[in-house]
């Protein structure tokens, strides 16, 4: 709202208009000394300013009995509409730009991901003040189309954050809309000990093998292994929301910790990496779906062709039907194993073992226990035969195995 101010020699009285989208104030004189003629002016403007922030028609102003100067009411009009509402791609930008330097790169990248689904799904141009309630149903029609119910959930989950930036920086008044996450049902996609073996078989990098076994052995989000320091027989990671956390390792797994963290390799080259070499692994595994010589010849491509054909056999199988729908199909390919499965391992290991889930939430270093508690669902005695009953792959199960001792 606008607001009085004395400026100037004359010590006259001006309004002081905040411009939101310019980030900044516009004076302007009500050419009098007087406080409380000035106090009649102020009111009239913070009633023309709370009229047009409702889109009020100019009729409706006059029926209001606004009876300001000419002048003075131009003045007015013409710095209201010279600070016009940012479009989507304008504030996505200055968005992205604001978390350049907060966020990890994974982040980053879900919500260039996420906000360039908002922008598809409705006009780029558009004025983020135009947005409303019925958009949000063109956003998740535009979403459901296209992914399953996870990935939806996590470019909702970039919208929403975006959309809390727009209020907290005064682009627009208030959120727009209610966004409602899907429930899913869907499990921690963990590796077995033979998976865990295949795939090191079909990494040929010795950086990227020495950074698997870090993340195998002490549970790291993909970004931790660089926000992570050696403090003795521990890892002093930097996670989430700059919080900190000590992760045992043991000492056959500080020079890969060491030779991961030094190389510096581009995170993305890392998950691809994982994501070639499970690919492998599920082809090693059904050979029926294999009409060449070397699996390892295959270009990625190909791979990734392949390996949605045998989810997609299998999980028609699993329905009982011959022929999957679009979004049966989008189900099945959500059964893929992506490097994060290494933390789920870590997690279910460790539950497995310790039969305790605050030491398990604090170890990831989770918010609450609530994130946490999806792990019990996997009861210890039947993880013990997924892993075997003496699991000690983990570096806390086996420091904890080895402090009993």
């Amino acid at each position: 709202m606008a607001f009085l101010i004395q400026r100037g020699t004359r010590k006259n009285y001006y309004i002081a208009i905040w411009l939101p989208h310019q980030k900044r104030k516009k004076y302007i004189s009500t050419g009098t000394t007087d406080r409380k003629k000035a106090e009649k002016i102020l009111e009239e403007i913070n009633l023309i300013e709370g009229m047009r922030k409702t889109q009020a028609s100019v009729i409706e102003l006059l029926y209001q009995d606004v009876k300001l100067e000419k002048g003075l009411l131009d003045d007015i009009n013409t710095i209201m509409d010279n600070d016009p509402a940012m479009n989507l791609n304008e504030t996505v930008e200055m968005f992205l730009k604001s978390k350049a330097n907060q966020v990890a790169e994974s982040t980053k990248k879900s919500y260039r991901l996420a906000l360039g689904d908002l922008k598809s799904a409705l006009n780029p141009e558009m004025r983020v003040n135009e947005l409303k309630r019925s958009h949000y149903d063109v956003i998740l029609s535009y979403l459901i189309r296209r992914y399953n119910n996870t990935t939806v959930n996590i470019r909702q989950r970039g919208i929403k954050t975006y959309l809390n930036w727009l209020v907290e920086y005064e682009y627009i008044s208030k959120f727009p809309f209610k966004i409602k996450m899907f429930k899913t049902k869907q499990l921690p996609k963990f590796l077995t000990q033979d998976e865990i073996k295949s795939v090191y078989r079909y990494v040929t990098d010795p950086v990227i093998l020495s950074a698997f076994r870090v993340y195998e052995n002490c549970g790291l989000r993909l970004s931790e292994l660089f926000t992570s320091e050696l403090d003795g027989k521990y890892l002093k990671v930097l996670g989430k929301g700059g919080k900190t956390r000590f992760v045992p390792i043991l000492d056959e797994y500080i020079d890969d910790f060491q030779i991961a963290q030094a190389t510096n390799y581009n995170i993305h080259k890392i998950t691809r990496s994982f994501t070639r070499a499970w690919r492998l692994t599920l082809l090693e595994s059904n050979p029926t779906f294999i009409n060449v010589e070397n699996i390892q010849e295959l270009s990625d491509k190909n791979l990734k062709e392949i390996a949605f054909e045998i989810l997609e056999s299998k999980y028609a199988k699993s329905l009982g039907k011959p022929e999957l729908n679009e979004k049966e199909k989008r189900e099945a390919h959500s059964q893929v194993k992506t490097l994060h499965s290494f933390r789920h391992t870590y997690a279910l290991k460790t539950w497995m073992e310790t039969n305790d889930i605050f030491l398990v939430r604090k170890l990831l270093g989770h918010s609450g226990v609530t994130t946490t508690e999806i792990y019990t669902q996997f009861p210890p005695e039947y993880l013990k035969t997924v892993f075997g009953e003496d699991s000690t792959d983990t570096a806390l199960v086996r420091n904890i195995n080895e402090n009993k001792n």
